[in-house]
């Protein structure tokens, strides 16, 4: 088995015509029916039938796709990074986040992407929202982790985690003892939220106007690090979003479900032509991580 059989049975089942794959692959109708031939001995197994001049895959063939599609993929993979290593841009990877999509997700993404491939360099853009998106659009960054408003041109995009807003208490707060924070607890608290004009501040500022609640607002911020910091300082609640690290990062406070969860999805973007091997290994890490 060699890579250009592979290739003349993908073509001749996307084709269904020998004539068509001959003409694609730029060889002789014969050398491909020996291509098939040959693999088809080396196998075992009869993959096409040959019908008025067409070729229809049979139900063996059709076992065996997915895994022909796979190394078909790694073809590409490989022939991607021949193209980075000529060109000097080895595993060379920009990626534009939230600080809390930073902390909670990417960056242990790419600690296991660095363990396993040490020659792939990362720079992490900390933005967030909808700067991050366009950091992809405008060539800043090669791949955003955020959450999904909109298809925007060429941008490609998956799903890779699931996430939800939650409450940070200082440990001796009067919520403390409360196994999940309601956002009517919170009414009359000076606390600490993102501002409304990001995506979790929209959805907050609409969940408490749907029930009546209103806050005494400390301070308003999008980044989560510091509504951490403030929540300490002013003994306040703050409502983040559950990829920061909090146990990480502030051990000196406690986190608590709220309700409604406002529950949300990130996806990786990025540009369908600039799609890389070293890109796809790192968005298939924030998968595994954002499945954990």
């Amino acid at each position: 088995m060699n890579l250009r059989q592979i290739r003349a049975l993908r073509l001749l089942v996307k084709t269904g015509s020998v004539t068509a794959t001959a003409q694609m692959m730029n060889v002789s109708q014969s050398a491909i029916s020996k291509m098939i031939k040959s693999l088809e001995g080396e196998l075992g197994l009869q993959l096409v039938d040959h019908q008025r001049g067409r070729v229809q895959p049979r139900g063996e063939l059709a076992a065996l796709l997915p895994a022909i599609d796979r190394i078909s993929e790694g073809m590409s993979d490989l022939r991607s990074l021949c193209d980075d290593i000529r060109s000097g841009e080895t595993g060379s990877i920009v990626v534009s986040c939230s600080t809390s999509i930073a902390t909670g997700l990417v960056a242990p993404a790419c600690a296991r992407l660095l363990a396993a491939n040490p020659g792939i360099r990362v720079t992490l853009l900390v933005r967030g929202g909808r700067f991050s998106i366009d950091d992809v659009v405008y060539n800043r960054a090669d791949l955003a982790v955020e959450q999904l408003v909109a298809p925007r041109g060429s941008i490609a995009s998956c799903r890779v985690a699931r996430g939800h807003m939650v409450c940070v208490l200082p440990r001796n707060h009067r919520l403390r003892l409360k196994r999940r924070i309601l956002l009517s607890d919170l009414a009359g608290e000076r606390v600490v939220i993102d501002p409304p004009t990001t995506f979790n501040g929209s959805r907050l500022q609409a969940a408490l106007e749907e029930v009546g609640v209103n806050l005494d607002l400390a301070v308003r911020t999008d980044s989560m690090p510091a509504a951490c910091m403030l929540a300490r300082a002013l003994q306040a609640p703050a409502v983040i979003d559950s990829f920061m690290d909090v146990a990480g990062m502030f051990p000196d406070l406690i986190v608590r479900p709220l309700v409604p969860a406002l529950e949300f999805e990130l996806h990786a973007m990025w540009k369908e032509q600039k799609q890389r091997p070293a890109l796809r290994l790192l968005v298939n890490h924030v998968q595994e991580v954002g499945r954990v």
